[in-house]
């Protein structure tokens, strides 16, 4: 009534004032005419006694020799590309809901659905730091990356200041992420555990030996020949008996075609098989293999029962035939032998600079090819191995291999700069032989890891902006109201709502179920520092009273999804106005609140490229949301004791 009053006062004290209705009439570039709508013409016909304001036209305006060029007459539906500014005419809160609020509507969305998304990335940070923190495993694996974010500590919500740092800690980390991977096995709780697991510590030991021997110029075939088979332990003694002296067999068939030429480690296979053409030859050949590796033997039944090589050799050449699955095993060694070879002469050819780490990726993969092929001497006849032996090494080398590949997989992603690749591979190496490693710990490194990749591998800074979207983050965060006693600010809610509606205008079923976007603005009154921990500085909770009197849901809807179109047609103010209460519930250290309250919900339902949607009827919206707490100025914050 106040509001009305005074409304009415200056209409009637100010009426026909020219010094105002000037300023009116001039708020608009010089040389530009000024459009005769019907506001123009309401204005005007206040200074012509007698006419109505239809006779207000340009040639009646004319007449008046300052007037004259001043007005263009468009008519009373006219909208001009310059409108008409209202904002003097008068005060009534029916005409303030009638101005064009599109791009006010337009722009708060926009801002909004970027703080959300900023919001967001600033829990994303804060929970990588609290993960590192509190996980001995990232810190192994990321040590620049936690150490910089141990300076940062409380202004990790000024990620976007330290951000070239934090980049060039990512890049040091994912850089030495091999040699890093490999420090995770002295981890005092897995040493522990591999004290009790010892074929799990086996099989990443000796994966790490033949890469690392790769990885420094060693040829397969010497890294092979100088590899200790007592470093295979087990805790089922037959099993490590047996993998022990697979890996003692493809050692002797290795030294048996050990060339006498510098040039190559091997005899090359063309020389091997223009030698093997006829029986005497393979005689001689498994004769002094007889001789010179016959004690190699493998445990059959459980220490019941042992089967030596050299009785192998024999049952087979008593037996017609029997010798051939024999000679295609060697056959196949041989010929893996000249893949190793041409792969090592092609490295030791090139220029160091020239050499692609894919080159690289070959010969280990042609190398591991030789010692998987070992273990398959358990297909060989005569090989008459107790299922659950045969079980065990099937398993077991198996597994040897996969992690074997896959770490020379991630040596090669390190090298060539494959981040994302190599954040995978570690995982799945973690997954394989750590296996008291918790999952938390797993989905941890797989997702800080990722990260990490992504921003390290952005070339531009566009790119490292897109990979997190976010820019500095303004003093309104939502963490202000976590941790202070008392909080009063302007404020966004930017989520899910869904509840009832209740619209008056219908006959029938005027109470109906609804789910959507909310955005509202308007003074949130909080209480925070709630339900913390006495050892704890951050982390508080806090209850908000919450006013909206806005809401652009249906706005920052369209925004989430296309942010470049236009919006399809105006918006005024009165279509976004929408009172209320609400209580919102906000966790510690993360900008998500829950909520529950009524508004009158906001006459803009959708908006599209096309069209917008616009209830005529006002209706009153209940229910609960869940949120992004987004302050946007804090009037009054009552600091801690």
């Amino acid at each position: 009534m106040i509001l009305v009053f005074i409304t009415c006062l200056y209409q009637i004290d100010f009426a026909q004032t020219p010094y105002y209705d000037a300023q009116v009439l001039k708020n608009r570039p010089e040389g530009i005419p000024i459009i005769l709508t019907n506001e123009v013409q309401e204005l005007l016909v206040k200074y012509y006694p007698g006419k109505k304001t239809t006779d207000i036209t340009t040639v009646l305006l004319e007449k008046n020799p300052f007037f004259k060029d001043l007005f263009e007459n468009k008519g009373s539906d006219a909208v001009g590309d310059i409108p008409i500014d209202k904002s003097m005419k008068s005060f009534s809160i029916s005409s303030i809901g009638g101005l064009n609020g599109t791009n006010f509507a337009d722009g708060l969305a926009k801002f909004l659905v970027k703080r959300f998304k900023e919001e967001l990335t600033i829990t994303f940070f804060q929970k990588f730091k609290d993960a590192i923190d509190s996980s001995i495993e990232l810190k192994t694996l990321f040590p620049q990356t936690y150490s910089v974010l141990r300076v940062i500590d409380k202004d990790i919500y000024q990620f976007s200041a330290y951000l070239n740092t934090i980049r060039e800690a990512f890049i040091k980390d994912l850089t030495s992420l091999y040699s890093n991977f490999k420090k995770f096995k002295d981890i005092r709780r897995y040493k522990n555990y591999f004290d009790v697991h010892p074929e799990l510590y086996t099989i990443l030991v000796n994966a790490l030996y033949f890469i690392d021997s790769y990885a420094a110029g060693v040829h397969a075939g010497e890294a092979f020949a100088k590899y200790d088979t007592g470093n295979l332990r087990f805790s089922n003694i037959p099993l490590q008996h047996n993998m022990q002296n697979a890996v003692a067999l493809g050692q002797a068939f290795s030294n048996s075609f050990r060339s006498s030429s510098p040039d190559h480690y091997w005899v090359p296979a063309d020389s091997i098989g223009r030698f093997f053409t006829d029986t005497i030859s393979w005689d001689m050949y498994f004769g002094l293999m007889y001789q010179k590796y016959g004690a190699i033997s493998f445990d059959v039944q459980n220490h019941l029962q042992f089967v030596r090589f050299d009785s192998l050799l024999a049952r087979g050449k008593r037996i017609a035939d029997s010798l051939r699955p024999y000679k295609a095993f060697v056959e196949t060694f041989t010929s893996q032998f000249q893949e190793v070879n041409e792969y090592f002469t092609e490295l030791k050819e090139k220029k160091k600079e020239d050499i692609d780490y894919n080159d690289y990726y070959k010969l280990y993969n042609a190398s591991l090819d030789l010692l998987e092929h070992g273990f398959s001497f358990i297909d060989l006849p005569y090989v008459e191995l107790n299922p659950a032996l045969e079980t065990g090494i099937r398993s077991e080398s198996g597994r040897w291999i996969y992690v074997a590949r896959t770490t020379a997989d991630l040596y090669i992603d390190v090298r060539t700069k494959n981040y994302s690749s190599a954040v995978l591979n570690t995982c799945s190496i973690i997954d394989t032989v750590f296996l008291n490693c918790t999952d938390k710990v797993k989905t941890g490194i797989l997702k800080y890891g990722t990260f990490a990749a992504a921003i390290a591998t952005a070339k531009t800074s566009d790119e490292v902006a897109a990979a997190i979207e976010s820019i500095a983050l303004p003093s309104g965060s939502a963490r202000v109201k976590r941790e202070s006693p008392v909080n009063i600010s302007l404020n966004g809610y930017v989520g899910g709502i869904g509840g009832w509606e209740y619209m008056p205008a219908l006959k029938e079923k005027q109470t109906s179920m609804t789910a959507g976007i909310a955005a509202q603005v308007g003074v949130a009154f909080s209480i925070g520092n709630l339900f913390k921990g006495s050892n704890k500085s951050t982390g508080g909770k806090s209850l908000t009273l919450f006013v909206p009197v806005i809401d652009v849901g249906a706005l920052a809807s369209f925004r989430l999804q296309d942010d470049s179109s236009k919006v399809s047609s105006e918006v005024q103010l009165k279509n976004i106005f929408s009172p209320g209460l609400f209580v919102y519930f906000g966790f510690g250290k993360c900008p998500i609140s829950i909520g529950a309250g009524a508004q009158i919900g906001p006459q803009l339902r959708e908006v599209t490229a096309k069209n917008n949607n616009i209830e005529k009827n006002y209706y009153i919206r209940y229910g609960l949301s869940v949120c992004v707490d987004i302050p946007i100025l804090n009037f009054y914050t009552k600091p801690k004791k």
